[in-house]
């Protein structure tokens, strides 16, 4: 079976691939990947194809759409189905007019009417779209170069799902579960991808390590890192920070003695090693923290994660916080309080265990090989 994979330029939205991909290799499929080109390398590591569409840094994300459908129109034939991310909202009507089978991939949770208002209503760039001219400008950008009749993007998500969906969550972690038809919806658990260490030490110690990161996107905190930090000084604990690209890290100051600042960390490795996690509620990060066993302190910005952190809460594995608010004694208190809370750590590990058990990958790709 030849399969495209559709994946928008995001970490979060294609590194949950990855194992799906794997195995479908495993299974006799070939499988190409139509992403950006700085995914490349990583892609081809796998053992799948690449075909670039132009620089995103150098593209509007309405430009991203209109050139991902139009180069996956003129190749799509090649290939027995097409594997989409749900932000790429036009997949359906892409595969319709190419008349070949339809997957969409949830890399967070599923998305329902209910959901996609809260996070319409939310911060962020999900925040514009709370008003219905500005959805229905912004969808009329982008498909009416391509001759789609789609008035609403967020309705075209919501009402118009194809017949299969995969789901890169368990179901105990997707909220309003029973709203998604199970002959529809398959929620195979975390996907999350093995890739090959980085080499990276981190001393021994006996007092705990706190890591935060968040994300890759809405991370441009300079501020919040300074207060940290200064908090941090002197504390019996040790801090590792992921501050990401748009910050120099020689304007942040001093930097105390138990505090490691790095523009990008290997999460993973430091995870495996921490005694909790400060994110911003990505779906990404959720997954590599369940399945290193880590309680999260969870700061949500925008779009799915202000949701995720609700559920964190509910399953009593981390604790939602506004850190934008928090004063340094608050956030101080917060810390201390969720790495001595032995009922988190119990329920984070019984969580960890469900998912070491869990071969989302192995699961996903079975489902797409399914007859139909």
């Amino acid at each position: 079976m030849k399969i495209l994979i559709i994946s928008m330029p995001y970490t979060g939205h294609i590194t949950p691939t990855f194992n799906l991909t794997k195995a479908l290799l495993e299974l006799d499929s070939s499988v190409d990947y139509l992403t950006s080109e700085n995914w490349r390398d990583i892609v081809e590591k796998i053992g799948a194809g690449h075909i670039a569409y132009s620089d995103s840094d150098s593209l509007q994300i309405t430009d991203i759409y209109n050139e991902v459908y139009n180069k996956a129109l003129g190749i799509g034939n090649r290939y027995d189905a097409i594997i989409y991310d749900e932000l790429f909202f036009l997949g359906k009507r892409l595969c319709e007019k190419l008349e070949i089978p339809a997957i969409r991939y949830f890399p967070c949770i599923a998305i329902n009417r209910n959901l996609m208002r809260v996070m319409t209503h939310g911060h962020g760039f999900m925040g514009i779209f709370r008003f219905a001219i500005v959805r229905k400008m912004w969808t009329k950008k982008i498909c009416r170069p391509l001759k789609l009749k789609i008035s609403d993007w967020t309705v075209e998500v919501t009402d118009n799902p194809p017949d299969r969906n995969i789901v890169f969550v368990p179901e105990w972690f997707q909220p309003e579960l029973e709203s998604f038809p199970s002959d529809e919806y398959k929620f195979v658990g975390t996907s999350v991808y093995k890739d090959s260490y980085a080499d990276i030490e981190i001393e021994k110690s006996n007092l705990p390590l706190i890591y935060m990161a968040l994300g890759t996107i809405d991370n441009n905190k300079a501020n919040l890192y300074n207060q940290c930090l200064e908090m941090f000084a002197g504390k019996e604990a040790r801090l590792i920070l992921a501050v990401g690209d748009k910050i120099d890290i020689g304007t942040l100051g001093e930097i105390p003695s138990n505090c490691t600042v790095y523009e990008y960390a290997p999460q993973k490795e430091i995870l495996e090693k921490s005694d909790l996690f400060i994110t911003h509620g990505g779906m990404n990060s959720i997954a590599e923290s369940i399945q290193f066993g880590v309680p999260m302190l969870v700061a949500p910005m925008s779009n799915d994660q202000p949701i995720n952190a609700k559920q964190i809460q509910r399953l009593g594995i981390g604790r939602e916080i506004d850190i934008l608010t928090l004063s340094a004694d608050e956030l101080w208190s917060n810390i201390i309080s969720v790495t001595s809370d032995s009922m988190m750590k119990q329920n984070i590990r019984r969580y960890q265990l469900q998912a070491s058990k869990n071969d989302g990958g192995r699961i996903a790709a079975t489902y797409v090989l399914e007859e139909k």
